[in-house]
């Protein structure tokens, strides 16, 4: 039993002694502030900090441990920042919290929430009414708004904001207050009209509202008396409270404006007020943007311009919103304008033999002397003597006038559209030929009515050999296939003169490769016959 008991105290004593794992601590303590980020503080009076809290994960409360920097000057106008820093056992730093104090000597201001100073003409606006105090306003009844108007040509309604009347808020709202005294009021003011309102409480003593900080106090709207009426809107404010009555206080610089000549776009909105198809004039040149072709005159007109209204830009190659003076990467092709050495072509960033030949083009994009292959025998056009390896040197294609670079053109033995060989292409001959040998005619349906006066190749079987045997070249589209409704409309519609869309609608396969107008007349073109 003995032995037992000393085993125990033993193992007991060495669990004692094994090492505490601690939680790793990398987790920042927050701080808040104790009142409001921004306060407003009397001038020359002293000023007390409310202060800030601070909780970490493992320290818990480090309030303690906060430390603030910056001072209020309580004696001089203007705005003061206390900052808040504090930092746990294992080094953490909190996010900095700040405070503004701003030392005014105005503790009660009424302000508009809209900045719009402009009311069309005949017309009202609503605005809503701020108001600020700091400390509480500690008022014995309470405090009145009293605004100074011209009856003449404004009409004043407030509706008081919910929810300023709460529980233990034991007062009413009055106003207009025909029965208030405002005998005693500072009407300093160019109006001849007083709208009063104001907050009553029913009972002796301290007000019993809390207004601290900033509130929506409620919505002043205002209305035009006269329709016809366009200018300035006197409209002044006073609060009023039992210590008495701050000095009159100038509202935004109200104006009632109309549109002059009716494209309805109010007078101050709009640079030609006389001219009802005018409005704006983007560059300031005196011609409206309706009739200007350059209207930020920039040098490019407008129909070129891919930012019309910005002087500061006119091209947008890679269509992504952004001008190409702002633009890092201005074709998009994900390597930036200082690195590309083609910075408006998508398709091409690098040329390593600096022949002006982008090496996705190049055919010999090591070589400098050489670009292009167009026969594809692995020697360069420069050096090649038959470029298009149509059997023709380029000597001698010169001297027939005929392309060194298409195997299309050549003297004889190419394949060209003149199907009847009557040295040209015509819709109803050769163009007919086509399409009725991909509809599947052969023998004198294939011929009759569709040969030329001149045709050489002029007998159903020479003319079947030489379109089998150029099916390939037969496919326009290039869907891998010659159809008579894609390939052949296509054919006849080009050697009727159409062009543009006019020449590709309805006529292009699903899983074409050639598919555009252009590439399309490009195309035939290559492979018409020498005239």
């Amino acid at each position: 039993m003995l032995l037992i008991r000393v085993l125990a105290l033993t193992l007991l004593s060495s669990l004692t002694l094994l090492p505490t794992i601690s939680k790793a601590d990398n987790v920042a303590p927050v701080i808040s502030l104790i009142g409001l980020e921004r306060v407003w503080h009397a001038v020359g009076t002293k000023y007390s900090d409310l202060g800030a809290t601070a909780i970490d994960d493992i320290d818990g409360d480090i309030s303690d441990r906060i430390t603030s920097t910056g001072t209020v000057d309580v004696n001089s106008l203007g705005d003061y920042t206390i900052v808040y820093s504090v930092s746990d056992e294992a080094g953490n730093r909190a996010e900095e919290v700040m405070r503004t104090v701003t030392v005014t000597e105005d503790l009660q201001v009424i302000s508009f929430s809209s900045t719009d100073e402009i009311i069309d003409a005949g017309g009202s606006r609503a605005y809503e009414l701020i108001y600020r105090t700091e400390p509480v306003a500690k008022q014995s009844q309470g405090f009145a708004l009293i605004f100074y108007h011209d009856t003449k040509k404004t009409e004043l309604v407030f509706q008081l904001a919910e929810g300023i009347l709460v529980d233990g808020c034991d007062v009413e709202l009055r106003g207009p207050l025909s029965q208030m005294d405002l005998e005693d009021t500072d009407s300093d003011s160019a109006t001849n009209a007083v709208f009063a309102l104001g907050l009553i409480s029913e009972e002796e003593g301290e007000f019993p509202c809390d207004f601290d900080g900033e509130i929506t106090f409620g919505t002043l709207t205002i209305s035009a008396v006269d329709a016809d009426y366009v200018g300035p809107i006197d409209l002044n404010l006073q609060i009023g409270s039992s210590p008495g009555y701050a000095p009159v206080q100038k509202l935004p610089s109200l104006s009632f404006l109309g549109d002059t000549d009716g494209d309805g776009v109010r007078d101050d909105l709009d640079a030609f007020v006389l001219d009802p198809n005018e409005v704006l004039d983007t560059d300031g040149d005196g011609i409206g943007d309706n009739a200007d072709k350059d209207d930020d005159g920039d040098g490019v007109e407008d129909a070129q311009d891919a930012f019309p209204l910005d002087s500061s830009e006119s091209f947008d190659t890679d269509t992504d919103g952004i001008g190409n003076n702002s633009d890092p990467d201005d074709d998009g092709d994900g390597v930036i304008d200082s690195l590309d050495a083609f910075p408006l072509d998508f398709s091409e960033s690098e040329d390593s033999d600096s022949d002006g030949v982008g090496d996705n083009s190049d055919a010999f994009p090591n070589d400098p002397l050489e670009s292009r292959d167009t026969d594809l025998d692995g020697i360069g056009n420069n050096a090649d003597k038959d470029d298009d390896g149509d059997g023709f040197s380029d000597e001698q294609e010169a001297i027939d006038g005929t392309n060194p670079v298409s195997p299309f053109s050549c003297r004889a033995g190419c394949f060209s559209f003149d199907v009847d060989e009557s040295l040209q292409a015509q819709a109803l001959t050769d163009g007919l030929l086509v399409i009725r040998h991909l509809f599947g005619f052969s023998g004198v349906s294939l011929t009759s009515g569709a040969l030329s006066d001149d045709a050489v190749r002029d007998s159903p079987e020479a003319i079947a050999d030489y379109l089998t045997e150029a099916d390939s070249q037969l496919d326009i589209d290039g869907d891998r296939l010659s159809q008579p409704l894609t390939d052949g409309l296509l054919l006849i519609r080009y050697l009727f003169g159409f062009s543009g869309e006019s020449l590709i609608s309805g006529a292009i396969g699903e899983q074409a490769e050639r598919n555009t107008s252009e590439e399309i007349e490009r195309y035939i073109s290559d492979r018409m016959p020498l005239q």
